[in-house]
């Protein structure tokens, strides 16, 4: 006697009590199991004690006591089934969390039960605690409904048997859809046990069984793909949305057997020729909406997985140009500044061509001023908000994970806003005295800073934020490290401190506090991206306290500060800085730190400069952009001679319909010469 299929020196190795799971393969491709009397039973056991070394004899044991177990499981499962039918099972809490599936269920069994009492002939597809319905159930159903069909005579069951079928073919959507719920085989068992009653009570009612099978085989074609979405997020509110589905199928099965159970309504469904749209379509209609709605939520799930996928892809390409930047020579930080300095003045030559096609074409003129490329591209490429990436360590502390812990609520910009303007609603057009300026700033060899100021208008209305957007693409593609921030006039998370202020507390942050909250963090949070790999030496400042204490309020306004500044010490040595709508940060509350953190840009400008006269190259670059005046920058740019003022208002400038004459294109910020 032989064991097939397992290592001898594994059995052997086997306790005699221990389960040896040995399947035979004779018996697997046969696929019959054998039955085991109980007089073999004895005869193992009995065996095994006397004989326990024989390989035989503990390979049929280890066989003996497998299916023994299989049997007390199956055992078992029937008591709970027919417990549950007969409602005598309490819930688990699991089960509490779907009331309303319960209760639908236990509608459906009362309906199973009275309509089975009422149908002669039935038998084994009755609700009963002494078989439990399976897949194979519906099979012999349809089969046996089919063979009834025929010693009938009778014609008509043809399209019907081909819907069951089709259902068939769903019913693995089904139960793994049914997997996700608590206690998901009850379900399973009960949904094939109605719809194998349904199968064999359409023979005599053909119409109502072929208007039900339709139903379900039209519902069950999208659970493919329902099955997909619950994979990707198998969340509370998504076990929800399957259980709204169920909870529907449950009341349209419920619907069948009614039919079934009344003549009245068996005569209307005979007469009635939109008896399906009537009675039938409503049902679908509703478990579609459900269906949708998961759609919906599996879209949500797999677009902020890719935004977030979008996220970590911009940090490390925040890391790899801050990396590379550390080991540039001075030619090649030259050459990278006359590459982005080329590249922005590419579009005065677009804009000189325009105005030469504007003097002779006037109607071409309109096309011209149209994008091609909108600021969604812009978001698109740039990625929205940072977020501290969460797979870097460090020995002696973990900068990425305070930042991760305290910062993220409040890393908040307008990329997205500025995204979501139509393309009507704002301007892209900028003056080409503009973006000559622009081009001056990026090529000087020197740090430098510069102020463009726009026309009071609607948020995010004169296409400067565009600009900005535009400038921190360029300086990637060049791989310049470029920390940048867009301001915009309402943060999500103010909103707390909004409603403490109202109490009566002065905690609260206005819109103009909660941006220079956002403003000052999300520069924490890009120079953090910034670090060297190699060790660097260990600050009181970069300690977890001081994290702890970035906790949204003003108050943390001056920690803040210098965590910067801590952090500034040790970033790449050629930096560019781009600010949009600063303006926005701007109130009584919130000067002297605005103010404190612009004098630091300026003291940045001030080392890169030294050391640039020193022979060490380095360089800070600032570009601030306004959609009208900033009180601080016009204060400062009259005292420091250093920030340089460009007036981009005359983009407001130009009538309704008329295309702005020199100005370009936004959206061509960053083409390159072809």
């Amino acid at each position: 006697m032989a064991c097939a299929g397992k290592d001898i020196s594994t059995i052997l190795a086997t306790p005699p009590n221990a389960a040896v799971p040995i399947s035979s393969p004779a018996l697997s491709r046969a696929g019959v199991t054998p039955e085991i009397s109980p007089l073999v039973r004895r005869f193992s056991k009995k065996a095994v004690v006397e004989q326990p070394g024989s390989i035989p004899i503990r390979a049929m044991d280890a066989v003996v006591r497998r299916e023994t177990d299989a049997q007390s499981k199956n055992q078992q499962r029937l008591v709970e089934w027919g417990r549950w039918l007969d409602f005598t099972m309490c819930s688990t809490d699991d089960t509490d969390a779907f009331p309303t599936l319960e209760v639908q269920s236990r509608d459906l069994i009362d309906t199973w039960r009275r309509l089975s009492k009422s149908l002669p002939g039935m038998g084994d597809l009755s609700p009963q605690g002494t078989w439990i319905p399976t897949i194979s159930t519906l099979k012999q159903a349809v089969v046996q409904a089919e063979n009834t069909m025929k010693a009938k005579k009778l014609n008509g069951f043809g399209l019907l048997k081909d819907r069951f079928h089709s259902l068939i073919q769903t019913l693995d959507d089904h139960k793994y859809m049914f997997a996700i719920i608590p206690q998901g085989d009850r379900y399973v068992s009960l949904f094939t046990g109605v719809v194998s009653f349904i199968a064999k009570a359409s023979i005599n009612h053909i119409k109502i069984g072929e208007s039900f099978s339709i139903a379900l085989s039209d519902v069950s074609r999208d659970l493919s793909y329902v099955k997909a979405s619950a994979m990707v997020s198998d969340t509370p509110m998504m076990r929800k949305l399957v259980v709204e589905i169920y909870v529907e199928v449950f009341k349209l099965l419920c619907q069948a057997l009614g039919w079934f159970t009344s003549r009245s309504r068996r005569t209307i469904a005979a007469l009635d020729r939109n008896y399906y749209a009537r009675h039938v379509q409503p049902f679908v209609d509703r478990i579609q909406k459900a269906i949708q709605r998961i759609r919906d939520k599996a879209h949500l799930v797999t677009h902020e997985a890719v935004q977030e996928i979008r996220d970590m892809g911009h940090e490390l390409l925040q890391r790899t140009a801050g990396r590379e930047s550390r080991l540039d020579s001075e030619e090649m930080s030259h050459e990278k500044l006359s590459r982005m300095g080329e590249t922005l003045g590419f579009s005065s030559v677009q804009t000189l061509s325009s105005v030469e096609q504007q003097a002779t074409h006037g109607t071409e003129t309109e096309c011209l001023g149209n994008s091609d490329i909108d600021a969604m591209d812009v978001e698109g490429e740039c990625g929205s908000r940072r977020k501290p990436t969460r797979f870097r360590d460090r020995s002696d502390f973990d900068l990425e994970r305070y930042a991760s812990a305290f910062l993220s609520r409040y890393l908040e910009d307008g990329r997205s806003d500025v995204s979501r303007n139509p393309s009507d609603a704002f301007s892209t057009l900028l003056p080409s005295e503009v973006v000559t300026e622009l081009q001056k700033w990026i090529t000087a060899p020197k740090s430098n800073t510069v102020w463009v100021v726009g026309r009071p208008v609607s948020p995010f209305g004169s296409g400067l934020s565009v600009a900005a957007l535009r400038i921190c693409e360029i300086a990637k593609e060049i791989h310049i490290p470029c920390i940048s921030f867009i301001c915009k006039q309402r943060y999500s998370f103010a909103s707390s401190f909004s409603a403490i202020r109202k109490n009566g507390s002065t905690g609260g942050l206005d819109p103009k506090e909660a941006g220079l909250i956002a403003l000052l963090y999300s520069v924490i949070a890009q120079l953090i991206y910034l670090l060297p790999d190699e060790p660097f030496p260990s600050s009181a400042v970069l300690e977890k306290d001081n994290f702890e204490r970035l906790d949204g309020a003003m108050s943390s306004a001056s920690t803040a500060l210098e965590i910067i500044r801590e952090l500034a010490i040790h970033a790449p040595p050629s930096l560019i800085w781009v600010l949009d709508n600063v303006q926005n940060t701007e109130s009584t509350a919130t000067y002297t730190h605005l103010k404190a953190f612009v004098e630091f840009l300026r003291e940045q400008e001030s080392k890169s400069n030294s050391a640039h006269e020193e022979g060490k190259k380095p360089f800070s670059k600032v570009c601030f952009t306004t959609d009208g005046n900033c009180v601080l920058l016009s204060r400062l740019s009259q005292k420091d001679r250093g920030i340089r003022q460009i007036d981009a208002s005359r983009m407001a400038q130009r009538r309704p319909g008329r295309v702005l004459p020199g100005g370009a294109d936004v959206g061509q910020l960053g083409w390159s010469r072809r």
